[in-house]
């Protein structure tokens, strides 16, 4: 199994090294207030890219993933759901409009969405993309790059409930730790702006500050 695996990191990497499949390209920006943040959030027009909250690591996902079956997949913890739920509590306490939730299949990305919005729309191309062959990992990477340049209805922010290696080989970032929440805001000419990382006890910061 971890040879299989290592075969597919491999692989992976040798994709992206392939032009026609570059990694987006970002602009790095920052806020240079916490106030500032919260404002252009509710303005709109930003893609919230959430790695799913913690979860159980005595589970493994199986060989054979069935995407109906959770126990066939590792699942969030009573403290990744916790997370969620605090998160999604702090959006909405700071007024923060979600447009549309896209998540991956896997049962930890859909918990994750459901706790936090109630609502989401599965997308099977958002799936784990760590153990993908060459093949199926250049499709990954596509539907997550037009997700990521896809702007978003007027007023509102989307939220895409990933994993940490679709992100990673789409743009280079790696969203650590789990529960983690990159924040993107789409381009006119097809780049994408990069604001940073925010976790859980940076919402509850951003809750107090606006108390």
């Amino acid at each position: 199994m971890r040879e299989s695996i290592w075969a597919a990191m491999v692989a992976g990497l040798l994709l992206l090294s392939n032009p026609a499949f570059a990694q987006l390209e970002i602009i790095k920006r920052h806020f240079a207030e916490d106030a500032d943040l919260v404002k252009s959030l509710q303005q709109g027009g930003y893609i919230l890219y959430w790695r799913h909250t913690k979860t159980n690591h005595e589970q493994l996902d199986q060989k054979d993933v069935d995407f109906k079956d959770c126990l066939t997949q590792r699942n969030l913890s009573s403290t990744g759901r916790e997370q969620a739920s605090a998160i999604g509590t702090a959006i909405k306490a700071l007024h923060i409009k979600i447009g549309k939730t896209y998540t991956s299949p896997f049962c930890r990305c859909r918990d994750t969405a459901g706790i936090a919005f109630g609502d989401y729309e599965v997308v099977k191309g958002l799936r784990f993309s760590i153990t993908a062959g060459s093949n199926e990992t250049r499709d990954l990477v596509q539907v997550l790059r037009k997700m990521l340049v896809d702007k978003p209805a007027s007023g509102g922010n989307t939220v895409i409930v990933s994993h940490a290696a679709n992100l990673k080989e789409t743009t280079g970032l790696w969203p650590k730790p789990e529960g983690a929440m990159e924040v993107f805001r789409p381009l006119d000419d097809g780049r994408v702006e990069y604001y940073g990382k925010l976790q859980e006890q940076d919402w509850q910061r951003l809750v107090e500050l606006n108390l």
